[in-house]
């Protein structure tokens, strides 16, 4: 019955328009730009029977059903209702409906394959999927009902091609998703949240750190703190509470600010444990940028500052310049008349011969 509905299909696509093709081709994410119609139909025919490929009759007939119902709706039959052509389901006594729609969702034409967005590289490369990222999409995956083997593979793919870990991995016969979270864990090298908790109350702001990069630093260390309580959960491992990791980051922040005017005007904002991320942010922002213009005014009036000192040592300079001259002056207006000139020639004349 599978077959016959998928060559109905097939025949049911050929005559479809260009637009409706087009609307599979983007679901199916397949690339027809500029191909002929013939073309972009043998495209989806290919994808179709990979779909089908390793799925049962009853699998496939669902799988053939909504596609059908998804871009050929007045091609589904009137007098007899579509379910009545899907053989039906044997479920116990304990199974519920959201069986079958779990199969559906299972099958869909519809749902893409489980992807991890980057490349698990080694640990603090460049460019890299950081283990916080990675787990983060892994959950996401779990949340939208992706099977564990599905997302399983799609880590595998994601791991770049040329790495031990990669074919480490490979060689595990089925791999549990808990055994690959630790697996990675131990990649990455991930601090426990002891270790982690221990650097929060330690830090302060570096020599070439500003407040908000101190600021940031300590938030990302405090999530940190929270993500690994919940991710690793051997018997050694401490949960801390929200509330305590708050305080000790409050803390941390007010004693390891550099800038005490900066602190100073935080302050009242550090001791509040209520107090948002955001208006945190906000407020040593303000802190830094007020302290910045006071700074600059202060700079600023002490270039005017040296600019007149300046200016002053020139105008003494001048003086002194002409009170010299006029020194010169007095001096050679007191010395004696000189004797004049004496006429040579009137006393060579009156000498005897």
């Amino acid at each position: 019955m599978a077959e016959e509905l998928q060559v109905e299909m097939q025949t049911t696509v050929c005559q479809a328009p260009r637009e409706t093709l087009q609307a599979m081709a983007k679901d199916f994410e397949l690339d027809i730009s500029e191909q002929r119609k013939s073309t972009i139909v043998c495209m989806i025919f290919n994808h179709i029977d990979k779909e089908l490929m390793d799925k049962n009759e009853e699998q496939r007939m669902l799988f053939l059903t909504e596609f059908r119902s998804r871009y050929f709706k007045s091609a589904e039959p009137k007098e007899k209702d579509v379910s009545e052509s899907v053989p039906p389901v044997k479920q116990n006594a304990g199974q519920s409906q959201s069986t079958l729609q779990g199969m559906l969702e299972s099958t869909s034409v519809f749902r893409r394959q489980f992807k991890i967005v980057g490349q698990i590289g080694q640990p603090n490369e460049k460019d890299k999927l950081s283990f916080t990222s990675l787990t983060r999409q892994i959950d996401t995956g779990v949340k939208q009902g992706y099977a564990e083997q599905e997302i399983v593979g799609g880590v595998i793919r994601a791991i770049n091609g040329g790495m031990v870990l990669r074919s480490y991995v490979e060689t595990y016969k089925d791999l549990s998703l808990e055994r690959l979270r630790k697996i990675l864990r131990n990649h990455y090298d991930v601090k426990s949240a002891t270790e982690l908790y221990q650097s929060l109350a330690s830090i302060c702001q570096g020599s070439k750190e500003t407040p908000q990069e101190f600021l940031m630093r300590a938030l990302d260390l405090r999530q940190k703190i929270l993500f690994s309580s919940t991710q690793d959960q051997s018997e050694d491992t401490l949960v801390y509470e929200n509330d305590h990791i708050q305080k000790l980051f409050l803390r941390t922040v007010e004693t390891g600010l550099q800038d005490e005017n900066v602190r100073v005007r935080v302050r009242g904002y550090l001791r509040n444990p209520t107090i948002s991320d955001e208006e945190l942010i906000l407020q040593v922002n303000n802190a830094v940028s007020t302290e910045n213009e006071r700074v600059a005014e202060k700079a600023e009036s002490q270039d005017n500052i040296l600019k007149t000192l300046e200016a002053l040592k020139v105008e003494v300079a001048q003086v002194k310049s002409q009170l010299k001259d006029i020194n010169q002056e007095t001096e050679q207006a007191r010395l004696p008349d000189s004797p004049g000139p004496v006429d040579t020639r009137n006393q060579r004349r009156n000498m005897p011969n």
